[in-house]
């Protein structure tokens, strides 16, 4: 995500819905390379809470090696 730098409602429901469909299929969702702006946002609402959040595509691919 690191080209994004805003993203409204809409775009915050596609997250979710992605992350929804992915559990419902034992999956997991990992985002990461957020800017600033949006690492607000997530925390304004709550949505750091839900996904798992990774400084970069090297971490994010590391989280799934367990």
């Amino acid at each position: 995500m690191s080209g994004m730098d805003y993203m409204n409602s809409s775009g915050l429901n596609v997250l979710v819905n992605i992350l929804t469909k992915a559990r419902n299929q034992h999956g997991e969702v990992v985002i990461c390379n957020l800017s600033k702006k949006i690492q607000e946002l997530f925390l304004i609402t709550k949505l750091n809470t839900l996904f798992q959040v990774t400084t970069d595509v090297t971490e994010a691919v590391e989280s799934f090696k367990l």
